[in-house]
């Protein structure tokens, strides 16, 4: 019983982002090997970390500002 694969099976090329088997060795997408310390990623979490630093800023200027 072959079961499908899921979002912890599956981690991104440190080369070119595609998305690939977290035991690969090699991406099917750039040909890059794929080392075995490779951690999944999750995307958005960097942009997630922006949006609120700025949000953030953005109050405590207007605070500063208005106050």
């Amino acid at each position: 019983m072959d079961r499908e694969p899921s979002d912890d099976d599956l981690a991104y090329c440190p080369d070119c982002g595609a998305e690939v088997y977290l035991h690969a060795n090699q991406c099917p997408h750039c040909g890059s090997y794929i080392t075995p310390t490779l951690r999944p990623k999750r995307r958005g979490r960097g942009l997630l970390f922006t949006v609120i630093a700025l949000i953030t800023l953005a109050a405590l200027i207007y605070i500063a500002v208005f106050r």
